[in-house]
Protein backbone atom coordinates (compact mmCIF):
# COMPACT_ATOMS: atom_id res chain seq x y z
CA UNK A 1 0.00 0.00 0.00
CA UNK A 2 2.79 2.47 0.80
CA UNK A 3 5.10 3.56 -2.01
CA UNK A 4 8.24 5.63 -2.27
CA UNK A 5 7.57 8.49 -4.64
CA UNK A 6 9.47 8.68 -7.90
CA UNK A 7 10.82 12.21 -7.73
CA UNK A 8 12.90 13.91 -10.39
CA UNK A 9 14.89 16.67 -8.71
CA UNK A 10 17.48 19.21 -9.79
CA UNK A 11 18.57 22.73 -8.83
CA UNK A 12 15.23 24.18 -10.09
CA UNK A 13 13.06 22.04 -7.82
CA UNK A 14 11.37 18.72 -8.44
CA UNK A 15 8.73 16.92 -10.47
CA UNK A 16 6.66 14.19 -8.89
CA UNK A 17 4.10 12.15 -10.83
CA UNK A 18 1.51 11.75 -8.08
CA UNK A 19 -0.58 8.92 -9.58
CA UNK A 20 1.18 6.54 -11.94
CA UNK A 21 -0.95 3.42 -11.50
CA UNK A 22 -3.77 3.12 -13.99
CA UNK A 23 -5.56 0.40 -12.00
CA UNK A 24 -8.19 2.93 -10.92
CA UNK A 25 -9.89 5.67 -12.85
CA UNK A 26 -9.56 9.04 -11.15
CA UNK A 27 -12.95 10.68 -10.64
CA UNK A 28 -11.89 13.52 -8.34
CA UNK A 29 -8.72 15.03 -6.86
CA UNK A 30 -9.01 16.78 -3.49
CA UNK A 31 -6.70 19.16 -1.62
CA UNK A 32 -7.12 19.35 2.13
CA UNK A 33 -5.38 21.76 4.53
CA UNK A 34 -5.23 21.24 8.29
CA UNK A 35 -3.39 22.62 11.29
CA UNK A 36 -1.48 20.80 14.02
CA UNK A 37 -3.31 18.50 16.45
CA UNK A 38 -6.31 17.99 14.15
CA UNK A 39 -7.56 14.41 13.99
CA UNK A 40 -9.80 13.63 11.01
CA UNK A 41 -11.60 10.33 10.65
CA UNK A 42 -12.42 7.48 10.71
CA UNK A 43 -14.39 7.52 7.44
CA UNK A 44 -15.04 5.22 4.53
CA UNK A 45 -16.63 6.09 1.20
CA UNK A 46 -18.15 2.78 0.11
CA UNK A 47 -16.79 1.63 -3.25
CA UNK A 48 -14.01 4.24 -3.36
CA UNK A 49 -10.26 3.65 -3.65
CA UNK A 50 -7.77 6.49 -3.20
CA UNK A 51 -4.18 7.66 -3.50
CA UNK A 52 -2.92 9.82 -0.62
CA UNK A 53 0.06 12.19 -0.65
CA UNK A 54 1.21 14.84 1.83
CA UNK A 55 3.46 17.27 -0.10
CA UNK A 56 3.72 19.84 2.72
CA UNK A 57 3.91 19.06 6.43
CA UNK A 58 3.59 15.70 8.19
CA UNK A 59 0.62 13.51 8.99
CA UNK A 60 0.09 10.13 10.64
CA UNK A 61 -2.33 8.38 8.31
CA UNK A 62 -4.33 5.35 9.47
CA UNK A 63 -6.32 2.76 7.54
CA UNK A 64 -8.63 0.14 9.03
CA UNK A 65 -9.76 -2.93 7.11
CA UNK A 66 -13.58 -2.90 7.05
CA UNK A 67 -14.00 -6.00 4.86
CA UNK A 68 -15.76 -8.54 7.09
CA UNK A 69 -14.50 -11.51 5.06
CA UNK A 70 -10.86 -10.39 5.32
CA UNK A 71 -8.35 -12.00 7.72
CA UNK A 72 -7.28 -8.45 8.67
CA UNK A 73 -10.84 -7.25 9.43
CA UNK A 74 -10.78 -4.50 12.12
CA UNK A 75 -6.96 -4.31 12.04
CA UNK A 76 -5.33 -0.92 11.59
CA UNK A 77 -2.06 0.25 10.05
CA UNK A 78 -0.45 3.66 10.48
CA UNK A 79 1.90 5.47 8.09
CA UNK A 80 3.89 8.68 8.31
CA UNK A 81 3.41 10.74 5.16
CA UNK A 82 5.31 13.98 4.75
CA UNK A 83 6.84 16.44 2.36
CA UNK A 84 10.18 15.16 3.61
CA UNK A 85 9.74 11.41 3.03
CA UNK A 86 7.53 11.91 -0.07
CA UNK A 87 5.77 8.60 0.45
CA UNK A 88 2.36 8.05 -1.07
CA UNK A 89 -0.28 5.59 -0.01
CA UNK A 90 -2.79 3.58 -2.01
CA UNK A 91 -5.95 2.81 -0.03
CA UNK A 92 -8.09 0.14 -1.72
CA UNK A 93 -11.86 -0.09 -1.47
CA UNK A 94 -13.10 -1.39 1.86
CA UNK A 95 -10.76 0.55 4.17
CA UNK A 96 -11.72 3.31 6.58
CA UNK A 97 -9.19 6.12 6.87
CA UNK A 98 -8.23 9.05 9.03
CA UNK A 99 -5.20 11.12 9.93
CA UNK A 100 -3.58 13.22 12.61
CA UNK A 101 -1.61 16.38 11.76
CA UNK A 102 1.85 16.19 13.37
CA UNK A 103 3.43 19.36 11.90
CA UNK A 104 2.24 22.98 12.42
CA UNK A 105 0.29 22.72 9.14
CA UNK A 106 -0.17 20.05 6.49
CA UNK A 107 -1.53 19.81 2.98
CA UNK A 108 -2.99 16.53 1.79
CA UNK A 109 -3.73 15.56 -1.81
CA UNK A 110 -5.91 12.60 -2.56
CA UNK A 111 -7.15 11.21 -5.84
CA UNK A 112 -10.27 9.05 -5.62
CA UNK A 113 -11.88 6.50 -7.91
CA UNK A 114 -15.43 7.80 -7.34
CA UNK A 115 -16.75 11.24 -6.46
CA UNK A 116 -17.53 11.77 -2.78
CA UNK A 117 -21.12 10.92 -1.94
CA UNK A 118 -22.35 11.71 1.60
CA UNK A 119 -24.96 8.93 1.29
CA UNK A 120 -22.17 6.37 0.85
CA UNK A 121 -20.03 7.56 3.76
CA UNK A 122 -19.77 5.54 6.96
CA UNK A 123 -17.86 6.68 10.05
CA UNK A 124 -16.82 5.42 13.42
CA UNK A 125 -15.16 7.28 16.29
CA UNK A 126 -11.42 7.70 15.77
CA UNK A 127 -10.77 7.06 19.49
CA UNK A 128 -12.87 3.87 19.55
CA UNK A 129 -11.58 1.41 22.18
CA UNK A 130 -12.42 -1.69 20.12
CA UNK A 131 -10.10 -0.70 17.25
CA UNK A 132 -7.64 1.01 19.67
CA UNK A 133 -5.60 3.06 17.20
CA UNK A 134 -2.36 4.33 18.73
CA UNK A 135 -2.51 7.97 17.62
CA UNK A 136 0.67 10.02 18.29
CA UNK A 137 -1.18 12.56 20.47
CA UNK A 138 -2.81 13.12 23.84
CA UNK A 139 -5.72 15.52 23.23
CA UNK A 140 -6.50 15.82 19.51
CA UNK A 141 -8.98 18.29 18.07
CA UNK A 142 -11.99 16.60 16.43
CA UNK A 143 -14.75 18.11 14.31
CA UNK A 144 -18.28 18.13 15.78
CA UNK A 145 -19.25 15.28 13.41
CA UNK A 146 -16.21 13.19 14.34
CA UNK A 147 -16.93 13.77 18.07
CA UNK A 148 -20.42 12.32 17.71
CA UNK A 149 -19.42 9.42 15.39
CA UNK A 150 -20.61 6.05 16.70
CA UNK A 151 -18.37 3.35 18.11
CA UNK A 152 -17.08 0.77 15.65
CA UNK A 153 -19.72 -1.79 16.62
CA UNK A 154 -22.40 0.87 16.49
Amino acid sequence: MIEDAKVFEDERGYFHPFVTDSSIEIAQVNHLFSVQNILRGMHIQQGQAKYIYCPIGEIFYVVVDMRKESPTYKKWQGFTLSGKNRKKLFVPEGYAHGFYVVSPTAHLLYAVSKKDNPKKEVSFHSLDKEINIKWPCQSPILSPNDKKAPSFSG
